[in-house]
């Protein structure tokens, strides 16, 4: 790239020698001889040339001419950077500033506006990492904004792939989303720390319910007994029920209700019970295992959000060799050592 980066200084010599009442600042990227090109500006035109810019679009390693320890003996600060208002930040910032507060403005809505405009990604995964480098940018640009009373930039909001109450897959297990951040694309689950044979055998009774309700999805009626002779049930009632449905929406005490556990008492089952002193109370031993009081949250990123799958138990071979060597405690010596050796 050295000929490409020579062609590009004679090109700017030519524009220096037209307007050489000005500064000037190149902006490039480091996929090809740009980087050396803004080197060889610096050393020719030492107080014309007042920054270089590169937007990073390889490894910044791998850039052509790049040579730190050459640089910090000359004093050749080039600044690398991925989205632009992540630059115009340095620009406003640095001292003298070569933008003022409504450039700095101007370039992070015009990001935000280019970026929505883009109708195709290469994939979802693309996309969800451009924007989070974008608004990330723009966050810190906010905070300067703010900083001086200036107005700030509205994030790129995110779409919530996995709705609220829907069990999913994290990095720590399995989970419940409870609530979305469109701003940051991080969702608030409340996490299943249970036993993996606990969560395995829900998960499979889950099905197993699901797939009988869609077989026998009907609606009964359940028709109540009345006196012929009385006058305020001249009419007989009717209370219908959906086969399945669930009682926790309908639930009107006070009483916490947590998605993993089931609940061992209600205030309407304590009514019915007589206070005749303590009494033995035989729980099973899945009540005990199923039992979890204390829900633990996290708030993780939608890209490490995956697909609900049933854990995998692991599988102990039996027909292995043995998992544990004993070893027969060390036989005393035949013969004496001597006196003074080791």
């Amino acid at each position: 790239f050295e000929p490409l980066a020579q062609k590009k200084y004679d090109n700017f010599r030519r524009f220096v020698s037209i307007y050489p009442e000005f500064q000037h600042v190149f902006v490039c990227d480091n996929g090809q001889g740009d980087v050396r090109a803004g080197e060889m500006m610096f050393d020719g035109f030492p107080y014309e040339f007042e920054g270089l810019y590169v937007h990073i679009v390889t490894g910044i390693a791998k850039t052509y001419g790049f040579d730190p320890s050459r640089w910090h003996k000359k004093e050749f600060r080039p600044f690398f950077f991925r989205a632009y208002p992540e630059a115009a930040l340095h620009a406003a910032t640095r001292y003298p500033p070569l933008i003022r507060l409504e450039g700095l403005y101007r370039i992070c809505t015009d990001s935000v506006k280019d970026f929505e405009q883009i109708k195709q990604f290469p994939s979802e995964a693309v996309k969800a990492e451009r924007r989070a480098e974008l608004n990330q940018s723009v966050w810190k640009a906010n905070l300067f904004l703010a900083q001086h009373g200036s107005k700030t930039v509205e994030l790129i909001k995110a779409e919530q792939k996995w709705a609220d109450g829907e069990r999913v897959r994290t990095p720590f297990g399995i989970a419940i989303v409870c609530g979305f951040n469109p701003d940051f694309d991080l969702y608030d689950v409340e996490l299943d720390w249970r036993p993996l044979d606990v969560q395995a055998k829900s998960i499979d009774t889950a099905k197993t319910k699901t797939k009988a309700g869609v077989r026998k999805g009907k609606t009964l009626e359940t028709v109540h007994e009345i006196d012929e002779g009385d006058d305020d049930h001249a009419t007989g009632r009717k209370g219908t029920q959906e086969v399945g449905e669930s009682t926790a929406e309908n639930q009107e005490d006070d009483t916490p209700y947590y998605p993993f556990v089931e609940s061992r008492s209600s205030p309407s089952r304590q009514e019915d019970v007589e206070d005749n002193g303590p009494q033995e109370i035989n729980e099973p031993e899945e009540a005990i295992i199923d039992s979890f009081h204390s829900p633990i949250r996290a708030q993780v990123g939608g890209s490490s959000i995956t697909k609900l799958t049933a854990p995998v138990l692991p599988k102990i071979d039996k027909r292995s060799s043995k998992k544990f060597s004993f070893f027969p405690p060390p036989q005393a010596e035949k013969y004496p050592i001597p006196i003074g050796e080791e």
